[in-house]
């Protein structure tokens, strides 16, 4: 294999790499927040500043299934 294309292929392993290990931060993140929310009764806005989040991102977190829908 050329030299050129196995350091592209080692390049594309540890992006797909990072990419999982975003995915895995990311999904713990989305259940800490949900319990900050259920278990300790925190608003979106204490969650999102306590943590460094947008409200509505907290919101898409809490309530997955109304991500992408429009009002009305």
């Amino acid at each position: 294999m050329n030299v050129t294309a196995q350091q592209a292929r080692e390049a594309q392993r540890a992006a797909q790499q990072a990419r999982d290990e975003a995915q895995r931060h990311q999904q713990r993140r989305d259940m800490l927040v949900a319990l900050l929310h259920r278990r300790d009764g925190l608003t979106y806005a204490e969650i999102a500043r306590q943590v460094g989040l947008t409200p509505e991102t907290v919101a898409k977190i809490i309530n997955p299934q109304r991500r992408g829908r429009q009002p009305g």
